[in-house]
């Protein structure tokens, strides 16, 4: 009967660390962000999270195609990520990128 309690107890025991340590796994990306355009570039942020986020921006020079400038990899509710555009090619679209630590 010891041995089945003991063995019931470190089942419990090992159950709980997996829920505790994958509860601690959703909080990892970047969450709460919000983006920002502007005529030249944009600017993202983010208030929660343990990993990083950076902005991506999409510009479009007054000829030829579309292409992407990124901002620098940021932490969550501290640093804001800002990016622009090329000489006097507009932004067209924002949007953050994320990533585990």
């Amino acid at each position: 009967m010891r041995r089945l309690l003991a063995c019931v107890a470190v089942s419990a025991t090992a159950t709980g660390a997996l829920l505790l340590a994958g509860a601690g796994g959703a909080q990892a990306y970047p969450q709460g962000c919000s983006t920002q355009i502007y005529l030249y570039g944009g600017q993202a942020y983010c208030t929660t999270g343990t990993g990083a986020f950076r902005v991506k921006v999409t510009c479009k020079p007054s000829w030829g195609n579309t292409y992407a400038v990124y901002g620098r990899w940021a932490a969550p509710g501290l640093d804001v990520s800002v990016a622009n555009c090329y000489a006097d090619d507009h932004a067209t679209n924002v949007m953050v990128e994320k990533r585990n630590p």
